[in-house]
């Protein structure tokens, strides 16, 4: 029986297969993108990983030894311990401290072999140790990233530093250049009348001249100091100038000239004793030198005759008589 305006209720909605409401298209398309997110969110982060593992590999790989493309005095460094970098470094300074030498010779004597050491051109060693430090430090300070650019920086533009040589010393030389020339130096010496011998053909007896000898030191010092900086090695010969006399023997013999003669006879007679005595006398007047106007009294020139002043006992004649 139905009553007036009644409308019976509405059958239910059919259900799914099964019993269950299927998902919509829009839910599973977000799902879809969410799973992408996270596989690259996890591709990212296993690929940060293995690069700092890499990274981390590259910079541990060379702590404990310069890294490559460092160069101290054109010695590659690279792979070297900071003690194998010092050997390999100081030896160089050393071998070029003792790369040059040179002989100071004269006349088949050497006086001396200079090198750089000698003329005071060191090598600081604690500048060259605070220079292999600084080098060092490269790729071995400040975080992970730092040592890592360290690392490319080298590879684009290697690290070059070279140690210094001081100055050589001048006055060092000077010293040693002076002593030579001491040594071979030696003044010139004029011509001078010695004595004169009338017993003698040639009765003015004359010293003649001769030459000196003295080195230009500084000339010298030129010459060793350009082959220093060169890198000549070798030897280098004195080569003293010569000095001239300011007078020869062709001079004095200008300024004297026998101008007389006198002789005195001696009996045959008169002792040995006698005859030395006159000779010892005369021996007085042998080189005498007057000037113009000048006297000379015999008693004053020959001064006493005595015994101690080796005159012998003998004759003695006054006035022609015994």
């Amino acid at each position: 029986m139905y009553y007036q305006g009644y409308r019976p209720p509405p059958e239910p909605a059919p259900q799914p297969h099964g019993g269950k409401r299927r998902p919509r298209r829009g839910a599973k398309m977000l799902l879809a993108v969410v799973m992408v997110l996270l596989a690259a969110i996890a591709a990212l982060v296993i690929s940060s990983v293995i690069r700092q593992n890499a990274l981390q590999r590259e910079v541990e790989s060379v702590q404990g030894v310069y890294l490559d493309n460092v160069y101290v005095d054109g010695i590659h460094l690279g792979g070297m311990t900071p003690q194998q970098a010092i050997d390999a470094v100081l030896a160089n300074v050393y071998a070029r401290q003792n790369s040059w030498s040179l002989q100071l010779t004269y006349r088949g004597h050497v006086f001396t072999t200079l090198n750089y050491a000698m003329l005071g051109a060191q090598t600081d060693i604690a500048a060259v140790y605070k220079q292999l430090e600084t080098a060092f430090q490269l790729g071995h300070t400040g975080s992970l990233r730092d040592k890592k650019d360290d690392i490319d920086s080298l590879r684009l533009k290697p690290y070059s530093v070279f140690t210094t040589q001081s100055d050589i010393s001048g006055e060092k030389l000077d010293e040693i250049l002076s002593v030579i020339g001491q040594n071979i130096s030696y003044p010139a010496t004029d011509a001078h009348l010695v004595y004169f011998d009338p017993n003698a053909d040639d009765p003015f007896i004359i010293q003649q001249e001769s030459t000196g000898m003295a080195l230009d030191v500084a000339a010298a010092k030129a010459t060793v100091l350009e082959m220093a900086a060169s890198g000549s090695s070798g030897a280098l010969e004195m080569t003293p100038e010569t000095l001239y006399p300011t007078v020869t023997e062709a001079d004095v013999r200008k300024t004297v000239a026998l101008r007389g003669k006198a002789v005195t006879p001696v009996s045959r007679q008169s002792t040995a004793a006698r005859t030395d005595n006159i000779r010892l006398a005369l021996s007085n007047y042998n080189g005498l030198t007057l000037e113009a106007g000048e006297s000379v009294s015999f008693n004053t020139l020959v001064g006493e005759r005595s015994y101690s002043r080796g005159y012998q006992y003998a004759i003695e004649y006054a006035n022609g008589m015994k």
